[in-house]
């Protein structure tokens, strides 16, 4: 089989203008990630689109710089996967002569535009550009980013991988703005924050970011310590009795425990 492709359809990089060829899939080295910006393809999402319409886009592809009779993929490798798995021998594609920073560019480019992008995968296009040795002033403006943007970016990648998997999950309801909060959260002292569990808690309740936010300021007030009802200062001891019936059997031993302290020092 073929996968058609609709060759009128105009899109924004100009490639309705470019020839397009059906290129036998088992010349494209479908393996060969170099510029794929997805962390993950799902290449499922596009099954029954492309067997029921074919495909609409063309990849955009070059000749591989290392393998004789090779194409690498630039533009499409969900596409290109997803033919693969309904069984295409052929698939539509426009072959372009390209620089390694233009072809980074231009897939990045082609997925932003379809808004196909989550911020794990922008974070994954910019590592692979920061490859070829740009800095993040060169990135920034080859993706036209902040320098910010691109150093917040960049620090997803860091991130625990329980929690990158629940950015490049959609079902998980956790955001870039959830995985923020959680991290600043575990970094705080006498922190004990279990990511799975909290992961769970977002996508089970649907949790607002306000809703989160008040969720970690209750969890750490509840593992503050109360403030002691006594107080040591210098060679002073003072003790509020008028709480005293509220107090907890500890607080009540460890005032029974202070005073001991007092008397000893007193008697000695």
């Amino acid at each position: 089989r073929s996968a058609s492709s609709s060759r009128s359809d105009p899109d924004m990089f100009g490639l309705s203008d470019t020839e397009v060829t059906d290129v036998p899939l088992a010349h494209l080295d479908v393996e060969d990630t170099t510029f794929q910006c997805r962390v993950t393809l799902k290449p499922e999402l596009l099954v029954d689109s492309v067997k029921n319409h074919g495909i609409q886009v063309p990849l955009v592809v070059r000749k591989h710089p290392r393998k004789k009779d090779k194409f690498q993929i630039v533009c499409g490798f969900r596409r290109a996967t997803a033919a693969q798995q309904i069984g295409y021998v052929r698939v539509p594609c426009v072959i372009r002569d390209l620089k390694d920073e233009e072809a980074h560019i231009l897939s990045y480019a082609e997925n932003e535009c379809r808004k196909t992008l989550g911020d794990l995968d922008r974070a994954n296009g910019i590592a692979k550009l920061r490859a070829t040795k740009k800095t993040t002033a060169q990135v920034a403006g080859l993706y036209r980013l902040s320098e910010r943007q691109v150093q917040r970016l960049e620090g997803l990648l860091e991130y625990p991988d329980e929690l990158k998997r629940a950015l490049d999950n959609a079902e998980s309801g956790v955001t870039t703005t959830h995985a923020l909060m959680l991290m600043q959260a575990t970094k705080r002292p006498g922190a004990r924050l279990d990511l799975k569990e909290w992961i769970s808690k977002i996508r089970k309740e649907r949790m607002t970011i306000d809703a989160l936010r008040g969720a970690i300021r209750e969890a750490f007030a509840q593992r503050r310590p109360s403030k002691r009802p006594w107080r040591w200062s210098g060679t002073k001891f003072t003790m509020s009795l008028r709480t005293a019936e509220k107090w907890s059997d500890a607080e009540r031993e460890q005032a029974i425990t202070e005073v001991k302290k007092l008397l000893a020092k007193l008697k000695g």
